[in-house]
């Protein structure tokens, strides 16, 4: 891809992007109208920006030029000449400090800070954290607004990226983080559930939370829970109590942004009372329909809650339906509207087992060879989605975020559990693919994966739209392990292996997830396939095992696999 494919003025950042050569980009939108609509946005976002940030301190405006003493290569107005994977991807571009390429850990939270605890202190701590799942899933806002009332309202000090969707936020929320670092941000990300520790939901520039940090954000919050209970409230729910220990600890770490991934739906979920700089509903399709409604324009209505005033929405929605309801929910709210697949385009270049490479064609600038360890046609579009996020950051909030940060940052991003390849001879692939649209985009990954033989272990929640699911998988597969997922919610598991068994394709039971695994190797030959895929809480059980059995030594999950190499120096200017 020509350098200049795509050219945006370092003073009008929003004009119009000169054409590249239409058979080599395989974009078909206009250029005229294109440069026409962003113009109208950068001027919806500049009005928009009169109002407060995230945290209602004053904002500091919307900024169409770059950041002063920023070069404009780094800015990203053209693709600088001669790009190319090995000069971002793999090495610092001559001349540029290392600190700039993403060399350096910025120094994060410090365990000291918190003192130390013992390993009984930490376990007692999460038992009660964990015990408070008593209270069920009690949606509504009322009690999380007045817990953190009672804790000085942490969140308004925070400079927000609220990010929803049914699949691809976890992904989206870690690349975005992981560009934010490789800046020199100091960043917090909030995700969950978690794969195998719960600290894996509360990050900070890839760190997990200490378990000092957990005992005393405990013991902080409790006499507040204590006390709303005997004053006649109700108790918060373990995911509220979970996001005010986030929000206090993000706000006690001053972390540059804290990126904030929705636990459910998006209207009445505990981080939507926050004021984000950018909501970002990665998409919607049908899931958690018995909280969030029966079809997918209620599902995308309770989503789009998370829009507010003051912010600049992001979607890679596609459904029509649900794109015209999330812009007019950010036309009611005042807010710039982007879409991901349409204001923003990519094309890949090369995709095999392990890793993938892509040009990107963003709101502001060309990405050319833009490298993903992340596997899936999925992770391309949460990639662009990524990258959108940072440029608005850059372009509206004049946050400095050179181009090697972003080169750097997808390169690095890593997340366990998602298509991710524990082996090779014989393959063994591990994908949380816990719904339908999930499991359609495992199916369209799987031709990546050379084997002779599919075997499948699956385990799925009986909230899940198992029937479909199986419909998807069922006639690729040479044989099926129904497990059951470690959850309250796995009800009837057994009705899975009944469903798989009228595809005609021999199906086993085995309850132990671990057991499940074992079995599953025990049936390979060097050229056959292993894929666990199902519901999270079963791979948690899964994984481990997997990696003892394939000889794998390492983390099991979380900070270690998640962060991947330490980023650059701290941003001034994040």
């Amino acid at each position: 891809m020509p350098a200049e494919a795509r050219k945006v003025s370092a003073e009008k950042g929003s004009e119009e992007m000169e054409k590249a050569p239409t058979a080599k980009r395989g974009l078909e939108e206009p250029q005229r109208e294109a440069g026409v609509a962003r113009a109208e946005k950068s001027r919806e976002m500049e009005a928009a920006r009169q109002g407060t940030t995230g945290s209602e301190a004053p904002a500091q405006g919307y900024r169409n030029v770059k950041p002063e003493g920023i070069p404009a290569a780094e800015y990203g107005e053209t693709a600088p000449e001669g790009t190319s994977a090995e000069g971002y991807g793999n090495a610092k571009p001559e001349g540029m400090p290392a600190a700039e390429h993403g060399e350096t850990l910025p120094q994060g939270t410090s365990a000291a800070k918190y003192g130390r605890v013992s390993e009984e202190e930490y376990g007692e701590a999460l038992a009660y954290l964990v015990g408070l799942t008593k209270f069920g899933m009690n949606f509504g806002l009322d009690r999380i607004r007045e817990l953190l009332r009672r804790l000085g309202n942490p969140e308004q000090s925070l400079r927000i990226i609220h990010v929803g969707g049914t699949n691809g936020k976890g992904s989206t929320t870690l690349m975005t983080a992981e560009i934010l670092r490789a800046a020199g941000c100091k960043v917090g990300m909030f995700t969950s559930p978690h794969l195998h520790d719960y600290r894996e939901r509360m990050v900070i520039n890839g760190e997990m939370v200490p378990k000092a940090a957990v005992v005393r954000l405990i013991e902080r919050l409790k006499p507040h829970l204590e006390e709303m209970v005997a004053q006649g409230l109700e108790h918060p729910t373990e995911f509220e109590v979970n996001t005010a220990m986030c929000l206090v600890y993000f706000a006690e770490e001053e972390v540059d942004f804290a990126l904030l991934e929705v636990g459910l739906g998006g209207e009445i979920d505990s981080t939507n009372v926050v004021r984000p700089l950018v909501s970002v509903i990665t998409n919607v399709g049908m899931d958690h329909m018995d909280y969030l409604g029966p079809d997918i324009p209620a599902i995308a209505r309770n989503k789009a809650g998370i829009i507010k005033p003051h912010s600049v929405v992001i979607t890679a929605a596609r459904r029509p339906e649900v794109v015209a309801i999330l812009r007019e929910r950010a036309r009611e709210a005042g807010d710039p509207f982007w879409q991901v697949g349409e204001d923003v385009r990519w094309e890949s270049r090369w995709s095999g087992e392990t890793e993938q490479e892509f040009d990107l064609y963003g709101l502001y600038g060309a990405y050319p060879k833009l490298h993903l360890t992340l596997i899936g046609a999925h992770q391309l579009e949460n990639a662009a989605t990524a990258v959108t996020i940072c440029e608005i950051l850059r372009v509206a909030y004049g946050v400095t975020i050179p181009r090697p940060a972003i080169y750097a940052g997808l390169k690095r991003a890593k997340w366990p559990g998602r298509l991710e390849l524990l082996s090779v001879t014989p393959k063994v692939l591990l994908d949380g693919a816990h719904n339908y649209d999930g499991a359609r985009v495992l199916v369209q990954s799987l031709p990546l994966f050379q084997r002779r033989r599919l075997v499948f272990v699956l385990g799925m929640l009986a909230d899940k739209e198992r029937e479909r699911v199986v419909d998807l998988l069922a006639p690729l597969a040479d044989e099926i392990i129904v497990t059951k997922p470690n959850s309250p919610r796995a009800g009837d598991w057994q009705a899975l292996a009944r469903i798989a068994a009228q595809y005609g394709r021999p199906v086993s039971l085995v309850e132990d997830p671990e057991e499940a695994v074992s079995s599953g190797l025990q049936h390979l030959g060097p050229e056959d396939m292993l894929c666990v895929t199902g519901s999270l809480y079963m791979l948690a059980a899964a994984r481990p095992a997997l990696l003892q059995r394939l000889g794998r030594s390492g983390p099991a999950g979380g900070e270690a696999e998640r962060s991947g190499e330490n980023p650059a120096a701290v941003n001034s200017n994040c």
